[in-house]
Formats: C-alpha cells, sequence, structure tokens
C-alpha cells in the first residue's frame, strides 16, 4: 500500500471514530437530559405526604370516637357517623392515588386495604356483640319495670293494715321493691364500671331478692297474691339469668372493643410508614439533594456535548489539511515540483531534506543504495552520507543559483564504502510556492 491510501485510510478510519463519538455524545447527552427532566419532576412533587394521612386519621378518629360513644350509649347519631366514616375512609384511598401517584403510591394504597379489611371485620363484630348485649339490657329493664308495675298495681292494693299480718305482708313487699331496685342499680353500675366488686354486688342483691321473695311466699297470702308473685318471682329468676349473660356479653364486648382497637393501631403504623410527616429541615435536605443531581447532570450534559464539538472541531482540521495539504511523495510529506520547467524530474525522489540539511524522508531505494534503515536517517543530517565537508559546501552554494540542478559526488555507505552517486535537486514548495524543503534522487554511477 504506498503512502497515499495509507493517509486516506487513516482518514476514513479517523471519521469512523468521529462518528462513534458522535454517537455516544448523543446517547450520553439524551440520557443526561432525561435525568434533569425527572430531577424537575421530583422537584415539582417534592411535598409532604402527611395531609393525606392526616385525613385518613381523622376518620380513623371519627370511628374510634363513635365505637366508644355507642357502646356506651346506642345512640343511633353514632352508629351513623361509624358507618359515614368507613365510608369515607374507603373513598379516599383511591381519590388520593389519583390525586397525586408519588406521594400516595400504589403500594400505600393496597397495604393500607389490607389492614383495613380486618379492622372493618372487628368493627362489625364488635357493633354485632354490642346488639345482643343492648338485647339483653333492654330484656332486664322490661322485666324491672313489670315487676315494679305489678308491686305497685297488684300487691299492695291487695294488703290492708288493718289485717292482723297487715304491716308484716306490707314491710315484706317493701323488702322486695327495695332490693330490686338495689339489684337494677348496681347492674347499671356494673356495666358502666365493670370490676370484681360491682359484679358482686350483683349477685349479693340477687340472692337477698329471693329470700325476701321466699320470705314473702311463707306468708298467709291471698290466691291473687300468690298468682302475682308467682309471676314476680318468675320475672325475677328470668333476670337472674339475663344478669349473668349480660356479664358474658360484656367481656365479649369488651374484648372486640380490644380487637378494634389493635386492628386501627395497625393502620396507624401503615400510615406513618408510607405517609409520614417530612419535617421542615428534611424537605430542605431532599430539595438540596435533587438540586445537587441537577447540576451534576446539566455539567455532565455540557462535557459530553463540549467533547462532541472538539472532537467535531479536530476533524473539521484534519479534513482541511487533508484536502489542501500537498500530494505527498514516496516518502510521504511533500510533492515534488521543477520551479523553472514546472516539470516533474523522472526519477522519484531518493530521500528528502529541509532546507536546514536535516533528512525528512527515506525511501526504500536510499535504504537499499545506502544501508540505512528509515529510524537510523529521519532526523538525522544530510552530511552523515557526504565523505567530506568540502562536498557539502559546494553542494550548498550550486544550490542557491538554481531551483534544480544535477550534481556528481562520492558519497559513503553504512559500512564506511565510498559509493559515487548521481544527484537530482528538486526543491519542494508548499501550498503558498515557497520552498520547503529539497528532494533528491540518488543512483549509482
Amino acid at each position: 500500500m504506498n503512502r497515499a491510501a495509507f493517509r486516506v485510510l487513516r482518514l476514513v478510519a479517523f471519521c469512523a471514530a468521529e462518528a462513534l463519538i458522535l454517537a455516544g455524545a448523543w446517547v450520553g447527552t439524551r440520557h443526561e437530559t432525561a435525568a434533569v427532566n425527572q430531577a424537575i419532576n421530583e422537584a415539582s412533587d417534592l411535598r409532604d405526604p402527611s395531609p393525606f394521612r392526616a385525613a385518613l386519621m381523622g376518620h380513623l378518629g371519627k370511628i374510634h370516637l363513635g365505637l366508644e360513644g355507642y357502646l356506651r350509649s346506642p345512640d343511633p347519631s353514632l352508629e351513623k357517623q361509624i358507618a359515614e366514616s368507613r365510608k369515607d375512609f374507603d373513598l379516599l384511598l383511591p381519590e388520593f392515588s389519583q390525586q397525586n401517584p408519588k406521594l400516595f403510591p400504589q403500594a400505600a394504597n393496597d397495604e393500607i386495604k389490607r389492614t383495613f379489611g380486618p379492622f372493618k371485620d372487628v368493627l362489625d363484630h364488635t357493633l354485632e356483640m354490642n346488639s345482643r348485649r343492648m338485647e339483653s339490657r333492654a330484656a332486664l329493664d322490661r322485666n324491672f319495670d313489670r315487676i315494679l308495675y305489678l308491686i305497685d298495681h297488684d300487691l299492695r292494693p291487695l294488703i290492708r293494715r288493718e289485717q292482723a299480718d297487715g304491716p308484716e305482708r306490707a314491710d315484706a313487699v317493701l323488702n322486695i321493691e327495695n332490693q330490686m331496685r338495689a339489684w337494677h342499680e348496681n347492674l347499671v353500675q356494673a356495666w358502666a364500671q365493670p370490676s370484681e366488686a360491682t359484679s358482686a354486688r350483683v349477685y349479693e342483691n340477687e340472692n337477698r331478692g329471693e329470700t325476701y321473695l321466699e320470705l314473702y311466699s311463707n306468708m298467709e297470702l291471698l290466691p291473687r297474691e300468690r298468682k302475682v308473685l308467682h309471676e314476680v318471682r318468675t320475672l325475677w329468676q328470668t333476670n337472674n339469668d339475663l344478669s349473668r349473660e349480660s356479664f358474658v356479653k360484656e367481656n365479649l364486648v369488651s374484648q372486640a372493643e380490644k380487637g378494634v382497637d389493635a386492628e386501627r393501631l395497625q393502620i396507624v403504623a401503615v400510615l406513618n410508614k408510607f405517609l409520614p410527616a417530612l419535617p421542615p429541615a428534611e424537605m430542605e435536605n431532599r430539595k438540596r439533594a435533587i438540586l445537587n443531581a441537577m447540576r451534576l447532570h446539566l455539567t455532565a450534559a455540557a462535557g459530553i456535548g463540549l467533547l462532541g464539538l472538539v472532537s467535531v472541531v479536530v476533524l473539521g482540521i484534519a479534513i482541511y489539511r487533508f484536502v489542501h495539504a500537498p500530494a505527498p511523495v514516496e516518502s510521504g510529506i511533500f510533492r515534488v515540483r521543477a520551479a523553472e520547467h514546472g516539470a516533474h524530474s523522472a526519477k522519484e525522489p531518493t530521500l528528502q531534506m529541509d532546507l536546514k540539511g536535516t533528512i525528512a524522508a527515506w525511501s526504500q531505494e536510499a535504504e537499499a543504495l545506502y544501508g540505512y534503515s528509515l529510524a537510523e536517517m529521519i532526523g538525522q543530517s544530510i552530511g552523515k552520507l557526504f565523505e567530506s565537508e568540502t562536498e557539502i559546501a559546494r553542494l550548498g552554494k550550486e544550490l542557491q543559483k538554481a531551483n534544480r540542478l544535477t550534481f556528481e559526488t562520492t558519497h559513503k555507505t553504512k559500512s564506511g564504502t565510498p559509493l559515487p552517486v548521481r544527484i537530482e535537486f528538486h526543491t519542494v514548495s508548499d501550498a503558498s510556492g515557497r520552498a520547503a524543503a529539497i528532494s533528491l534522487s540518488c543512483s549509482r554511477r
């Protein structure tokens, strides 16, 4: 391959490398630009997610307070509040996800739904237990009211003070009534403030009341009194069973309420995990981190773009030099011109030197003629080939007179052997026409 073809091939390789550099710069710039856009979106979406949590916590609080009040007092408005808050909590989850998927991600939505499901189940169970408990309480209240009615309207009208045992029978009925009222009052207190002491007082009232009923039944009673007393004793025994049953239901409701609280705390933990409050300092740190990332990506994009621009400039310079540089001789630096006649020498140059006499090109013919390799001669003085300095001085004077001449002299080879040669000199001009080098075509004579 000659040197001209090698130069073209090298330029093509350089262009291919430049194409790869530009492609890499384009991909890198797009990547960094996408990263900057993502950072901008993160900065615009950077807000405190705790308002979402506060809204959901508000509905949980309404359910909690409504349930506490409803278990103490069966107010229908409280039951309605519980139902509405449950519904609002469920409706807010998809609404929040649509408003801001980044602040309220799908993972948070799914996890909150997962924990809210058991909460609703335990809440329904508690409300059902409470409904059964209230049915037992209502039955107790109805029976107590019935007992009072029978005492006031059926027993007392049958008792006469003028009867022999009238005062004793009247006192017995009064004891039954007082004991029943005390029983009812202690039972209500046991429901409101359950404890072993209040339960013990309820059982004590039951037993005393049954004793008073037994004492009254042993007296000389009228048939009508015995019939009414039988109904009273039946109601008393029914309430005795209902009161014990109510304690069991009180425990069930209490356990169910604790289950509701435990599930509510699970939801609160999930809300705190996925929707945490961001303190101002943490918010500022996140903003600063995003801004630093943006600066880094912008700097990287600018650097990649600058690298691509520099590579384009370098390629342009290389192409300009290739187009405007003189075509090389075999050694590959200058085009040889005959200054006076404008015609090329019939012989190819053997070597080339600059105006100071330093060898700049060394052909294979020169290597075969003198025995020196290219590496040995590039950068050496032309005087290395001459036997005497007199010949060098004479050559210099002749070259000052003409741009082209033929000269006969004696050189020496690498081994030191004298070599008679005929040298044809040509000046070599650059693109502006100025002498830039001297071409020598050497042959043995």
